[in-house]
């Protein structure tokens, strides 16, 4: 065959291609989705990013913004859009109740402007609300979204009168009356803060049963707590009374650069020995061991002998030491379960599931770590609990527990521990209150308040489903970024 014989194709195209301009057309709608669709994941990750509202206003602030673009496409007119506080609510795992004083929180925020209008029902002349919300334009600038007054999580701070700064220090010192000698001086900041983290250790402890054998005695089990002895004199820090400084002019405080495992507990906080104690002696379980935080050593932990009493509960609540416990009771039952995270990705997964929780008439309660990272989520109960049963609920209601590697009682059966609620956290670089909130996470509280919101946030032992009621349930993904 001849160079110049004409070639035919043996893959013909079916159809004649598309003129030029219809391509550029399509490419340039793709575009266009494109930049869409990043823009809508910018926006998420700045809801999701910005610490300065509690987290589940964050969630309500994005479905919201789903729901106001739904109804902007259906009405088809600029202005204020009416939204439905129950699909909100359903597609967020709240009650329709959070998410309406969510949408007030976030008009506060300036996010939108509210508007409730009533009208009457023809059909069954009931007056019928309807919640309007007008977006603002910083709703789309999300990360600046902050209350018009900042959140007081440290409560009222106390200044100097000279200078008006609040870099105080509460200064205690023990010596001897007799003789004068002076045994030690402990400073710490009169205005408690939480520090960042200052090294990256487990907020549990799995320690072997022969770690520290003999390192100290084991307190009896109705021991009022455990008694360590001061630096340079040996004077006992328990319950007796130690006389205060009468006769020596004390020296200038000097402001700590960093909070330090020596420092006491702010006073302002009593000591629990009632209902909270009793009740955090339950939570602990009947086992004959526990553990008590290090506050210098390289152990974070130690196990001591004996069961957790409400003696010893009441020093924990207290801040003179800081227990942990299995939660276990000897018959297989509970009366707490918890969950723990040391990322921020896991802190996010047990804030939504604390959502779903409080969705499913659960009385969740977070407590998030003084180390700046991750926390517990944790389950209260009236009575005493299948521990197998209680989590399968759990899981039913909230599958993203499902994902989530650390949770009490172990449920591989393993004698580990984890620290009780409502403490005192004492590490090198680290020492402040356990905060704990509901499921909101609107108001977090230490101490006996936050012993008071564990008795509250206690459930009936009905709300755990009976093994032959329990459907199985696959984990669940956080929801989706864009559209229902």
């Amino acid at each position: 065959m001849a160079a110049s014989d004409s070639h035919t194709d043996p893959y013909p195209l079916p159809y004649d291609p598309a003129p030029p301009t219809l391509y550029q057309a399509e490419l340039a709608r793709l575009r266009h989705e494109n930049q869409q669709i990043k823009a809508r994941l910018r926006w998420a990750n700045d809801v999701l990013g910005n610490s300065k509202i509690p987290s589940g206003q964050r969630i309500t602030l994005y479905f919201t913004r789903i729901e106001l673009e739904i109804q902007r496409q259906q009405t088809q007119t600029p202005g204020p859009q009416p939204v439905r506080i129950w699909k909100i609510a359903q597609e967020s795992g709240q009650s329709p109740d959070g998410v309406g004083r969510h949408l007030d929180k976030l008009a506060q925020c300036g996010a939108w402007e509210r508007d409730v209008r009533t009208s009457i029902d023809p059909r069954s002349s009931q007056l019928h609300s309807q919640v309007h919300l007008t977006p603002l334009p910083a709703l789309e600038q999300p990360k600046e979204l902050a209350p018009s007054t900042p959140n007081n999580w440290g409560g009222q701070r106390a200044t100097c009168s000279a200078c008006g700064s609040d870099q105080l220090v509460a200064e205690t010192r023990i010596f001897c009356t007799e003789c004068g000698t002076l045994h030690v001086i402990r400073q710490r900041p009169l205005n408690p803060t939480v520090p960042q983290d200052a090294g990256r250790e487990p907020e549990t402890a799995t320690i072997p049963e022969q770690r520290n054998v003999g390192a100290s005695p084991a307190p009896a089990p109705q021991d009022d707590g455990h008694v360590n002895n001061l630096p340079g004199g040996g004077v006992p820090t328990g319950p007796n009374p130690v006389p205060q400084d009468v006769g020596r002019k004390p020296e200038p405080p000097t402001v700590p650069t960093q909070l330090n495992s020596h420092q006491e507990p702010p006073a302002t906080v009593p000591q629990d020995a009632g209902r909270g104690a009793a009740y955090l002696a339950q939570v602990a379980g009947d086992g004959r061991r526990h553990i008590e935080m290090q506050s210098m050593s390289a152990d974070k932990y130690q196990w001591r002998a004996g069961a957790v009493t409400p003696a010893l509960a009441a020093r924990h609540l207290g801040g003179a030491v800081t227990l942990g416990a299995e939660l276990r009771q000897a018959d297989g039952t509970t009366f707490a379960l918890c969950w723990d995270t040391d990322t921020a990705d896991g802190w996010q997964q047990l804030q939504w599931a604390a959502q779903q929780l409080e969705a499913a008439n659960a009385h969740p309660v977070l407590e998030r770590s003084p180390a700046a990272r991750g926390g517990h989520l944790w389950l209260f109960f009236r009575e005493a609990v299948d521990s197998a049963c209680a989590r399968a609920t759990a899981h039913l209601h909230a599958p993203v527990l499902t994902t989530i590697g650390e949770a009490w009682p172990d449920p591989a059966g393993r004698r580990i521990a984890v620290r009780l609620p409502a403490g005192f956290y004492r590490r090198p670089g680290v020492a402040a209150w356990c905060e704990l909130a509901d499921a909101d996470g609107a108001a977090w509280c230490t101490g006996v308040d936050a012993m008071a919101l564990v008795l509250g946030a206690r459930m009936p032992a009905s709300w755990v489903m009976p093994l032959e009621a329990r459907v199985p349930a696959s984990p669940a993904l956080p929801p989706p970024l864009v559209g229902y």
